[in-house]
């Protein structure tokens, strides 16, 4: 069982130090995977955009840059805290950060035309009532971009707490699967356009970084991207 308040403060407490200890690897093909998004996204009048688990702000600020009006939120204080600090220079953009928990979004219905999350599902017992509220939230023909680690990576979680090895923000996780996703995505009236393998590596040294981008985008052109560590899924709400 994964109980919100320990959520919450597991990342309060690990927020100040968090881009410390994050993974630059996994963190730049989030990148590689969002700027494609976005290129593809840019003539389709984008005019408001949402992100659910903020964290720190990195890809909140990479987003800001993209278009004029955006909202994020988090579920811990500590991670928002980090996130104003990094947007305090941001000037002709109207932006928002709020606390909220992603099961239960402060908005209305089709309020926003792009919907990003990072690495929140697996922190929740109940992934089907977070993909109504990111359907709700959605308008219809917004684009929806999902990456987070898949149950594949399930074992990491239990090589953390034995190593004492990241952040160890939660003691519980609930990794999902990538088919489940896709079908409970489907059930809500989205159509996939495109599922992407983000990586098969946990851990990458940095002289690897080039070698193993390569071994990443040659699987994820096959049907072994299913068993990647983390997955990204971009769909469109019909």
């Amino acid at each position: 069982m994964i109980l919100k308040q320990d959520v919450e403060k597991g990342f309060d407490r690990v927020s100040k130090n968090y881009d410390n200890k994050v993974s630059t690897y996994h963190n730049s093909r989030r990148e590689q995977i969002i700027e494609k998004t976005l290129s593809k996204i840019k003539e389709k009048h984008i005019k408001k955009f949402l992100e659910v688990g903020i964290g720190t702000g990195d890809f909140f600020y990479k987003l800001l840059n993209e278009f004029k009006k955006g909202t994020g939120t988090d579920i811990s204080k500590g991670m928002l805290n980090q996130t104003k600090e990094k947007t305090k220079k941001i000037k002709n953009k109207k932006f928002k950060l709020l606390q909220a928990d992603i099961e239960k979004l402060p908005f209305k219905k089709d309020s926003f035309d792009f919907v990003f999350t990072s690495e929140v599902l697996q922190y929740l017992n109940n992934h089907e009532k977070a993909i109504k509220e990111l359907t709700r939230v959605t308008k219809k023909n917004g684009r929806l971009l999902i990456i987070n680690w898949s149950s594949c990576a399930s074992f990491l979680q239990k090589m953390r707490r034995v190593l004492n090895y990241g952040n160890l923000e939660v003691k519980n996780t609930n990794y999902p699967k990538l088919r489940r996703i896709i079908k409970l995505l489907r059930l809500n009236k989205f159509k996939i356009v495109e599922v992407k393998a983000v990586t098969f590596f946990p851990i990458c040294p940095k002289i690897l970084k080039k070698s193993i981008t390569k071994i990443d985008q040659k699987i994820e052109k096959t049907n072994l991207k299913k068993f990647s560590m983390i997955f990204a899924i971009e769909a469109v709400k019909k």
